[in-house]
């Protein structure tokens, strides 16, 4: 009979070897191709949490890729249920 055993995960040192990890990919990218990927974002609407999801990511990103963020307030989503 296995016995199950949790793990604790370092959730800091994982995030930073990932991010390590893609700054090796994104740099070797753009070496090989001259294209430096970037990350877009469009909001429709306003939703605090989206603007927080965006603004987390695009800090994340901020290691010398450009981050394209627009923002479309005044159009509001519609639920359809």
């Amino acid at each position: 009979m296995s016995a199950d055993i949790a793990k604790i995960m370092d959730g800091k040192a994982i995030s930073q070897e990932v991010q390590a990890e893609l700054a090796d990919e994104t740099s070797r990218f753009t070496q090989e191709t001259g294209v430096t990927p970037c990350l877009a974002a469009v909001l429709v609407g306003a939703d605090a949490a989206s603007e927080v999801y965006v603004r987390n990511n695009a800090l994340v990103n901020g290691s010398g890729s450009v981050v394209n963020f627009i923002n479309y307030p005044q159009i509001q989503h519609k639920k359809h249920y």
